[in-house]
């Protein structure tokens, strides 16, 4: 049984990497990232613990550090797809049901170029097909791709509902 759900996990972040990588190669900033997920075995006070670790590569780079080696845009776009990756997996293997209901993204367009933050903005849309997506954001560049836009500013919380 332990066997069975080692392997069962494995394959699942099998998926998870697979959809993440889709997600990347449509982001323009993005094309050359690629990310694998390892499960590695921890020692903790004697016990033995598993965890899962992102590997990111770019380009030809094998195992790079994504904090250090991508800019922010990059990193956001990984984020992105690896949010949506595993959203794509859990709805798939639960039947098709909704999972996660819910989704929230913070700075989801920053520090992308132009194009990039139009590839973003689709995959934003797709998203929300299956969830509801809450984005914040500084910028009000993309408040036509959201069904209701909620302004704050100091003192005053308004909303405004395309």
């Amino acid at each position: 049984p332990v066997a069975d759900q080692h392997r069962l996990n494995d394959e699942i972040l099998a998926e998870v990497a697979e959809a993440a990588n889709e997600t990347l190669a449509a982001l323009p900033n993005a094309r050359q990232i690629r990310v694998a997920f390892r499960t590695e075995k921890l020692t903790d006070a004697g016990d033995l613990k598993s965890e899962v670790r992102a590997v990111v590569s770019f380009g030809d780079q094998e195992e790079i550090d994504p904090d250090a080696q991508l800019s922010g845009g990059q990193q956001t776009s990984l984020e992105l797809a690896t949010d949506r990756a595993v959203a794509t997996v859990l709805r798939r293997r639960h039947g098709g049901t909704r999972l996660p209901e819910f989704v929230m993204l913070d700075e989801a367009f920053t520090g992308h170029d132009p194009e990039t933050k139009e590839a973003v903005r689709e995959v934003l849309q797709r998203m929300a097909a299956d969830s509801q997506v809450l984005v914040i954001d500084h910028g009000l560049g993309f408040r036509e791709t959201f069904d209701r836009v909620v302004t704050v500013t100091p003192g005053f919380l308004g909303s405004a509902i395309n």
